[in-house]
Protein backbone atom coordinates (compact mmCIF):
# COMPACT_ATOMS: atom_id res chain seq x y z
CA UNK A 1 0.00 0.00 0.00
CA UNK A 2 1.04 3.50 -1.07
CA UNK A 3 0.76 6.08 1.97
CA UNK A 4 0.04 9.27 1.00
CA UNK A 5 -1.01 12.52 2.40
CA UNK A 6 -4.82 11.83 2.84
CA UNK A 7 -3.75 8.63 4.85
CA UNK A 8 -1.67 11.32 7.26
CA UNK A 9 -4.91 13.29 7.10
CA UNK A 10 -7.21 10.65 8.09
CA UNK A 11 -4.83 9.01 10.81
CA UNK A 12 -4.90 12.79 12.77
CA UNK A 13 -8.87 13.25 11.82
CA UNK A 14 -10.52 10.22 11.48
CA UNK A 15 -9.41 6.84 12.34
CA UNK A 16 -12.12 4.81 11.10
CA UNK A 17 -12.29 6.72 7.66
CA UNK A 18 -8.11 5.50 7.69
CA UNK A 19 -9.44 2.04 8.22
CA UNK A 20 -11.94 2.37 4.69
CA UNK A 21 -9.50 4.37 2.98
CA UNK A 22 -6.62 1.44 3.91
CA UNK A 23 -9.26 -1.39 2.49
CA UNK A 24 -10.38 0.54 -0.57
CA UNK A 25 -13.33 1.93 1.04
CA UNK A 26 -14.06 5.46 -0.02
CA UNK A 27 -17.77 7.25 -0.57
CA UNK A 28 -16.05 11.08 -1.90
CA UNK A 29 -17.48 9.82 -5.67
CA UNK A 30 -21.18 9.90 -4.71
CA UNK A 31 -20.65 13.54 -3.84
CA UNK A 32 -22.01 15.72 -5.35
CA UNK A 33 -19.16 18.49 -4.18
CA UNK A 34 -16.44 16.46 -5.77
CA UNK A 35 -18.28 15.84 -9.06
CA UNK A 36 -18.32 19.58 -9.47
CA UNK A 37 -14.57 19.78 -8.41
CA UNK A 38 -13.44 17.65 -10.70
CA UNK A 39 -16.18 19.27 -13.19
CA UNK A 40 -14.23 23.11 -12.51
CA UNK A 41 -10.95 21.27 -12.86
CA UNK A 42 -11.48 19.94 -16.17
CA UNK A 43 -13.05 22.79 -17.96
CA UNK A 44 -12.34 26.18 -16.53
CA UNK A 45 -8.75 26.44 -17.29
CA UNK A 46 -8.04 24.80 -20.95
CA UNK A 47 -5.52 27.27 -22.21
CA UNK A 48 -3.00 26.70 -18.98
CA UNK A 49 0.61 27.64 -19.49
CA UNK A 50 2.62 24.36 -19.43
CA UNK A 51 4.68 25.58 -17.27
CA UNK A 52 1.93 26.20 -15.01
CA UNK A 53 1.67 22.78 -13.19
CA UNK A 54 -1.29 21.42 -11.14
CA UNK A 55 -0.90 21.00 -7.32
CA UNK A 56 -2.69 18.21 -5.47
CA UNK A 57 -2.46 17.35 -1.92
CA UNK A 58 -0.79 13.41 -2.62
CA UNK A 59 2.44 11.91 -3.25
CA UNK A 60 5.03 13.77 -4.70
CA UNK A 61 3.45 17.10 -5.36
CA UNK A 62 2.33 17.07 -1.41
CA UNK A 63 6.25 16.71 -0.93
CA UNK A 64 6.82 19.45 -3.26
CA UNK A 65 4.12 22.17 -1.54
CA UNK A 66 6.00 20.90 1.84
CA UNK A 67 9.32 21.66 0.90
CA UNK A 68 8.43 25.05 -0.82
CA UNK A 69 6.86 25.91 2.87
CA UNK A 70 9.84 25.41 4.27
CA UNK A 71 11.94 26.99 1.89
CA UNK A 72 9.15 30.07 1.96
CA UNK A 73 9.01 30.19 6.12
CA UNK A 74 13.35 30.50 5.99
CA UNK A 75 13.11 33.89 3.82
CA UNK A 76 12.32 36.08 6.05
CA UNK A 77 11.55 38.97 3.85
CA UNK A 78 8.87 36.66 2.30
CA UNK A 79 7.43 36.00 5.24
CA UNK A 80 7.11 39.61 6.23
CA UNK A 81 5.71 40.21 3.21
CA UNK A 82 3.00 37.60 3.19
CA UNK A 83 2.06 38.26 7.17
CA UNK A 84 1.96 41.87 6.10
CA UNK A 85 -0.92 40.99 3.46
CA UNK A 86 -2.75 38.18 5.72
CA UNK A 87 -3.09 41.16 8.39
CA UNK A 88 -3.67 43.60 5.41
CA UNK A 89 -6.53 41.72 3.98
CA UNK A 90 -7.98 40.83 7.60
CA UNK A 91 -7.65 44.63 8.69
CA UNK A 92 -9.65 45.64 5.40
CA UNK A 93 -12.12 43.16 5.90
CA UNK A 94 -12.51 44.54 9.30
CA UNK A 95 -12.87 48.06 9.07
CA UNK A 96 -15.44 47.32 5.99
CA UNK A 97 -17.96 45.45 9.06
CA UNK A 98 -17.71 48.31 10.99
CA UNK A 99 -18.32 50.85 8.49
CA UNK A 100 -21.50 48.64 8.20
CA UNK A 101 -22.81 49.17 11.55
CA UNK A 102 -21.26 52.99 11.68
CA UNK A 103 -24.04 53.88 8.82
CA UNK A 104 -26.52 51.82 10.82
CA UNK A 105 -25.95 53.88 13.98
CA UNK A 106 -23.27 52.21 16.06
CA UNK A 107 -21.31 54.70 17.46
CA UNK A 108 -17.84 52.74 16.90
CA UNK A 109 -16.31 55.59 15.42
CA UNK A 110 -13.13 55.56 17.52
CA UNK A 111 -12.39 51.97 16.98
CA UNK A 112 -12.50 52.03 13.74
CA UNK A 113 -9.85 54.76 13.67
CA UNK A 114 -7.52 53.05 15.46
CA UNK A 115 -7.61 49.93 13.38
CA UNK A 116 -6.75 52.54 10.55
CA UNK A 117 -3.75 53.67 12.16
CA UNK A 118 -2.69 50.41 12.72
CA UNK A 119 -3.21 49.14 9.43
CA UNK A 120 -1.34 51.50 8.24
CA UNK A 121 1.60 50.94 10.32
CA UNK A 122 1.84 47.61 8.60
CA UNK A 123 4.46 48.59 5.63
CA UNK A 124 6.87 50.06 8.37
CA UNK A 125 6.63 46.95 10.08
CA UNK A 126 10.11 44.83 9.46
CA UNK A 127 9.42 41.81 12.00
CA UNK A 128 7.47 38.97 12.43
CA UNK A 129 6.63 39.81 16.19
CA UNK A 130 6.04 43.28 15.30
CA UNK A 131 3.50 42.16 12.83
CA UNK A 132 1.82 40.40 15.39
CA UNK A 133 1.99 42.61 17.91
CA UNK A 134 -0.10 44.87 15.25
CA UNK A 135 -2.43 42.12 14.25
CA UNK A 136 -2.91 41.21 18.10
CA UNK A 137 -3.62 45.18 18.70
CA UNK A 138 -6.25 45.27 15.52
CA UNK A 139 -8.18 41.95 16.47
CA UNK A 140 -8.32 43.22 20.15
CA UNK A 141 -9.68 46.49 19.03
CA UNK A 142 -11.84 44.83 16.82
CA UNK A 143 -13.53 42.43 19.11
CA UNK A 144 -14.13 44.38 21.56
CA UNK A 145 -16.92 46.37 19.47
CA UNK A 146 -18.88 42.91 19.23
CA UNK A 147 -20.81 44.37 22.18
CA UNK A 148 -22.21 47.19 21.15
CA UNK A 149 -22.32 46.11 17.24
CA UNK A 150 -23.50 42.60 17.91
CA UNK A 151 -26.91 41.28 19.24
CA UNK A 152 -26.83 37.71 18.87
CA UNK A 153 -24.05 36.07 16.47
CA UNK A 154 -23.71 32.04 15.84
CA UNK A 155 -20.45 31.74 13.83
CA UNK A 156 -21.51 28.52 12.05
CA UNK A 157 -24.89 30.24 10.60
CA UNK A 158 -22.11 33.09 9.22
CA UNK A 159 -19.90 30.57 7.84
CA UNK A 160 -22.35 28.72 5.47
CA UNK A 161 -23.98 32.31 4.79
CA UNK A 162 -23.13 33.21 0.90
CA UNK A 163 -22.50 35.96 -1.40
CA UNK A 164 -21.86 36.92 -4.99
CA UNK A 165 -18.04 36.23 -5.92
CA UNK A 166 -17.08 38.53 -8.62
CA UNK A 167 -14.36 36.53 -9.71
CA UNK A 168 -16.09 33.18 -9.83
CA UNK A 169 -19.32 34.86 -11.06
CA UNK A 170 -21.69 32.80 -8.65
CA UNK A 171 -22.54 32.77 -5.22
CA UNK A 172 -20.01 31.03 -2.00
CA UNK A 173 -19.83 30.60 1.14
CA UNK A 174 -17.49 32.21 3.53
CA UNK A 175 -16.48 28.85 4.74
CA UNK A 176 -15.39 28.44 1.17
CA UNK A 177 -13.63 31.81 0.54
CA UNK A 178 -11.38 30.42 3.51
CA UNK A 179 -10.67 27.48 1.20
CA UNK A 180 -9.79 29.41 -1.56
CA UNK A 181 -7.59 31.55 0.38
CA UNK A 182 -5.58 28.55 1.26
CA UNK A 183 -4.98 27.52 -2.50
CA UNK A 184 -3.87 31.12 -3.00
CA UNK A 185 -1.32 30.71 -0.72
CA UNK A 186 -0.55 27.36 -2.09
CA UNK A 187 -0.45 29.10 -5.07
CA UNK A 188 2.38 31.88 -4.29
CA UNK A 189 4.90 29.40 -2.30
CA UNK A 190 4.62 27.20 -5.68
CA UNK A 191 5.71 30.19 -7.17
CA UNK A 192 2.80 30.09 -9.93
CA UNK A 193 0.61 32.81 -8.73
CA UNK A 194 1.46 35.88 -6.47
CA UNK A 195 -0.93 35.81 -3.22
CA UNK A 196 -3.67 38.55 -2.74
CA UNK A 197 -5.70 38.80 -0.36
CA UNK A 198 -9.64 38.66 -0.75
CA UNK A 199 -11.19 41.93 0.16
CA UNK A 200 -14.64 42.78 0.84
CA UNK A 201 -16.29 45.09 -1.88
CA UNK A 202 -19.71 45.66 -0.66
Amino acid sequence: MTVSGTHFNYFMVCQRKLWLLAHGITMEQESELVHEGKLIHENSYPQRNPNCEEIAVEGLLAGRVLLAQAKAYQNKRRRVALATKFIDGAACNMLQNLNYYNWRGKSITEPTVQIKQLAASLAQSTEINELMGIEGNIRKTYYACFDTIVDDFAMEERMNETFHHRSLDRNVSYRHIIKLECYKLVKDIMGIAEYKPFKMYW
